[in-house]
């Protein structure tokens, strides 16, 4: 089953919770597959998860340029050179995960939104397009702007994310409100549109990375 999903080398997600309840993500890749059913990650022993055998986790990942996730439960774990080797068996099949399920890194990037020509004219209050993105996931964002869009309306947005990821995205409004910022007149929900799976799984790892280094700097 996961062969339909996944290849060697394919970026996976690991999410475990603490004893908390606060769920963290760890970037891990496709060793290999196994039959139907069973799936080899390896992850950086330095920065990867403390995972016990017989649990259940859960993992997401990136095909046909949606995201899926799906428990699996941990049967084996190794050392090959710097990485940690888990062997994971299938516990439930694949299901397509909602953008808000994601993990999501509060940020602030400096964007200028830009529209396709002939889509339709953005009103800017006080002539400034300048815009902020407040969370970034990689489902979507939350863009905070002087801008005034409307539903379903679409904008193309350069995003630079540390050498991580430098493309112009198309990202459609889903929800607007008016922001508590100053600075900035309104709120904005977006979802990315006809993303490239590279983009995303970059967006991905960046975001996990980032809420990586948060965790370790408490």
């Amino acid at each position: 089953m996961l062969r339909e999903y996944l290849k060697q080398e394919d970026a996976v997600e690991i999410l475990k919770k603490d004893h908390t309840g606060d769920t963290y993500s760890y970037n891990s890749k496709v060793f290999f597959l196994k039959g139907d059913d069973t799936i080899v990650l390896t992850s950086p022993t330095s920065t990867g998860p403390v995972l016990i055998e017989s649990s259940i986790y859960q993992i997401r990942f990136v095909a046909e340029g949606k995201i899926f996730k799906c428990d699996v439960k941990l049967i084996t774990i190794g050392i090959i050179g710097r990485d940690s080797v888990f062997t994971f068996e299938l516990a439930n099949k694949p299901e397509i995960a909602h953008n808000r399920e994601m993990q999501r890194l509060h940020c602030e990037i400096p964007v200028t939104p830009m529209t396709a020509e002939g889509d339709f004219s953005i009103i800017a209050l006080n002539d400034s397009k300048d815009s902020v993105i407040r969370d970034l996931s990689g489902g979507g964002i939350k863009l905070i702007s002087n801008l005034r869009l409307r539903l379903r309306d679409i904008v193309e947005i350069p995003i630079s994310l540390d050498g991580a990821l430098s493309a112009s995205l198309s990202v459609e409004v889903v929800n607007a409100s008016l922001s508590r910022e100053s600075v900035y007149e309104f709120s904005y929900g977006m979802i990315f549109v006809d993303i490239q799976k590279k983009h995303r799984e970059a967006i991905i790892q960046y975001v996990n990375r980032k809420l990586y280094e948060e965790s370790e700097a408490k």
